[in-house]
């Protein structure tokens, strides 16, 4: 019998977590450019962080909500992204699958097709 220890699935869960926050930062820079080209990479990083956080708190749990998420509090505003109006797209899976960008996305975070 295969047994896995608590020890490697935290570590799995965190290498996807480092790989998501690296992707999505990386993301933004190129679908946002007005915004964070000059921001230093700390900068993003702890934005992005901040961000994924602020969205697991409104309910958000699939990385595809977590990304279109972050792209709108980029792009529109932060209060924006958090309003019952735009967390109501966020929850809508079927939706959210139909946009290319936040779906290439985990594609490449995860080598695979994303689910």
């Amino acid at each position: 019998m295969l047994k896995i220890r608590r020890s490697q699935i935290d570590a799995l869960a965190a290498l996807s977590r480092r790989r998501l926050l690296t992707g999505a930062a990386d993301h933004l820079r190129r679908v946002h450019p007005e915004r964070w080209a000059a921001a230093a990479d700390a900068t993003l990083a702890a934005w992005v962080e901040r961000r994924i956080g602020r969205g697991e708190q409104l309910g958000l749990v699939e990385e595809v909500s977590l990304l279109r998420h972050l792209e709108v509090a980029s792009r529109l505003d932060e209060r924006f992204a958090d309003s019952p109006d735009a967390l109501g797209v966020m929850h809508d899976l079927e939706a959210l699958r139909s946009w290319p960008e936040p779906m290439a996305l985990l594609e490449r975070i995860h080598g695979s097709e994303a689910a």
